[in-house]
C-alpha cells in the first residue's frame, strides 16, 4: 500500500494508484434496480435529442431520506480546513454520505458532484487560492500583473488542489458504476478564470484599451481547460462513461455545463467578440453542451446563446427571492423569469431549471411550454415528492 503525504501531516492511503478507499462504515446508496436504471438514463438521452413537439417535460426530483447519516458519525471531525478540504478519505465520505441521505424520484439518477470551489482552474494555474469552511476562493492575489508580458500557463499537476481532485475523483469513479453518476468538478469558465489570473479592474480596461492581449490570454486559458477536462473525463470514464456537470443531467460521452458568469461584466459586443469564440472552441471539443444563464445581466445576451449553434439547451438561474418559509431561492415564478423561459422554449433550445421547490414547479409547468423541459426539483420529503410527480405525469412523456 502506497503512501502519500499530503500537507501538514495529512497521509492518504492510496490502492494501486486508484485512489483512497471509502471508509468501512460508510454505506453506499441503495442502487436503483438495473432495469430502472436504464430507463432513467434513457430519458436523459432523450433529453439531448432535438426538441420534437409531443415530448414533454423531464422532470427529476429529490428529497431528503427520513433517516440520515453525519460524516462525523463515521469520520473524526476535521481539525483544519486543509484536512476538510484535502484529505480524500473525507471528501470520498462526504460524498457518499450526502448521496445516501437524499432519495432520488421520477427521472433523476443519483449524482455526486466534486466541490472544490467554484472555478477552480484558476487555481489549478496557479493561482493562489484560500480554503474557507464553505468554499475555496480564487481571486485574493491575481499573479499576472503585466498582459504586456503573459507567461505561460500550465497545469500544476503536482500542486494539492490538483492531486485532491484527481485522487477524490478516481476514488468515487471505482465506486460509481451502477450506483450513481459523478460529476465534473467545478472548472468553471475561462473567463471567471482570467479574471482570477489577472487583475479585474486591469482585465475590464485592457478589453477597451489592448482586446488583443486579453484574447490571446482567454485562448491559452481555453486551451487549458480542455487539457484539464480531458484528464478529469479520463478518471471519471474509467468507472463508468456517464457524466454529470453542475446539475442532474446526466450525459454518455464528453459534457459540461459552459457558463460564463463574469460575462455579466462585459458588454454584449465584447461578449460576441471575445468570449462567444472561445466557447464555440470549447463546445467543439465536447460532445453535449448546456449554457448557464446567470439572471443578473446574463440575459443581456440571451439571444446570442439561443442563436448559437453549439448547445442544445439552456440553463436559467434566475434572480433570487425570499420565500415564504424565509429562504432566498431562485425566483422562478417572477415575470422577468417566465419571459426568459418562454423566449428560450420558443427558440429550437431545450431549457434546464435546477433547484426549484415542488409547488413553484407546478406552477412554472401552467405557465410555459413543456416540450423540452428539464425541471431539477427539490421536494421537502418522499411523500410530497411522490405527489407532486402523480400532479406533473400530465406534463411528462414517457
Amino acid at each position: 500500500m502506497e503512501k502519500i503525504l499530503f500537507a501538514k501531516g495529512l497521509v492518504l492511503d492510496t490502492f494501486n494508484g486508484l485512489g483512497i478507499n471509502y471508509h468501512e462504515k460508510t454505506p453506499l446508496p441503495q442502487p436503483l434496480e438495473k432495469a430502472e436504471w436504464e430507463r432513467r438514463l434513457a430519458r436523459h438521452r432523450a433529453f439531448l435529442e432535438p426538441k420534437k413537439a409531443g415530448e414533454g417535460a423531464y422532470v427529476l426530483v429529490s428529497a431528503p431520506a427520513a433517516e440520515k447519516t453525519r460524516v462525523e458519525d463515521i469520520l473524526p471531525k476535521a481539525v483544519d480546513l486543509p484536512m476538510r478540504w484535502f484529505n480524500v478519505q473525507r471528501r470520498v465520505v462526504e460524498a457518499l454520505v450526502d448521496l445516501g441521505n437524499k432519495n432520488f424520484f421520477g427521472d433523476a439518477l443519483p449524482t455526486a458532484p466534486i466541490y472544490f470551489g467554484c472555478a477552480n482552474l484558476a487555481a489549478l494555474l496557479g493561482a493562489p487560492y484560500k480554503l474557507a469552511e464553505s468554499s475555496i476562493w480564487f481571486d485574493l492575489d491575481p499573479p499576472i500583473k503585466d498582459l504586456a508580458a503573459l507567461p505561460p500557463l500550465s497545469l500544476q499537476r503536482d500542486s494539492l488542489i490538483y492531486k485532491a481532485i484527481e485522487l477524490t475523483t478516481k476514488s468515487l469513479a471505482a465506486l460509481s458504476p451502477g450506483n450513481f453518476v459523478l460529476g465534473m468538478t467545478d472548472i468553471g469558465s475561462n473567463l471567471d478564470a482570467l479574471f482570477s489570473l489577472t487583475p479585474r479592474e486591469k482585465a475590464l480596461v485592457a478589453m477597451k484599451k489592448n482586446p488583443r492581449a486579453i484574447e490571446k490570454l482567454l485562448w491559452e486559458i481555453t486551451e487549458r481547460f480542455l487539457e484539464f477536462y480531458a484528464e478529469n473525463y479520463a478518471w471519471i470514464s474509467a468507472g463508468q462513461d456517464i457524466v454529470s456537470s453542475l446539475n442532474q443531467l446526466c450525459c454518455p460521452g464528453r459534457y459540461y455545463k459552459l457558463m460564463s458568469e463574469s460575462s455579466i461584466m462585459v458588454s454584449p459586443a465584447l461578449f460576441r467578440d471575445l468570449v462567444l469564440p472561445t466557447l464555440r472552441r470549447q463546445a467543439e471539443f465536447l460532445d453535449w453542451v448546456v449554457f448557464e444563464i446567470d439572471g443578473i445581466r446574463g440575459d443581456s445576451f440571451l439571444s446570442e446563446i439561443v442563436k448559437a449553434d453549439f448547445c442544445s439547451a439552456v440553463e436559467w438561474s434566475p434572480r433570487t427571492r425570499e420565500n415564504r418559509f424565509g429562504e432566498i431561492k431562485p425566483d422562478f415564478l417572477g415575470k422577468e423569469s417566465l419571459r426568459v423561459c418562454r423566449k428560450i422554449l420558443e427558440s429550437d433550445k431545450k431549457l434546464v431549471l435546477s433547484g426549484i421547490g415542488a409547488e413553484d414547479a407546478l406552477s412554472l409547468l401552467r405557465e410555459v411550454p413543456a416540450d423540452g423541459l428539464f425541471l431539477g426539483v427539490e421536494a421537502q420529503s418522499g411523500a410530497e415528492a411522490l405527489a407532486f410527480l402523480k400532479k406533473a405525469e400530465k406534463w411528462m412523456s414517457f
